[in-house]
């Protein structure tokens, strides 16, 4: 009678692996020359509203002076963002109660 073996990744491995993604992402974030950190939600619950972010000239893990990075490649620090139709007012035909 023939086996088939499965292989199931330990937890270690498990563990090694999600470690060198998030050194990778560290990385990335590194080499970058402008480290845009986490938006935030809509200022609006509906409608038209406003997201912001925080925008940094960095040097490695060093944040450094604006001017040191290029002034036309500075991402926004701002959008309009749209949090999807407000609830309105819906009316039926008249009649008696």
């Amino acid at each position: 009678m023939m086996m088939m073996m499965i292989y199931a990744p330990g937890r270690f491995e498990v563990e090694s692996y999600l470690f060198i993604v998030y050194l990778f992402i560290i990385y990335l974030l590194s080499v970058s020359t402008a480290l845009l950190l986490l938006r935030v939600q809509c200022s609006a619950s509906c409608g038209r509203g406003w997201r912001y972010r925080t925008v940094q000239c960095k040097y490695g893990d060093n944040s450094v002076l604006k001017s040191y990075c290029d002034a036309d490649a500075e991402p926004d620090s701002s959008t309009v963002c749209n949090a999807g139709p407000c609830p309105t007012w819906k009316t039926g035909i008249w009649g008696m109660v």
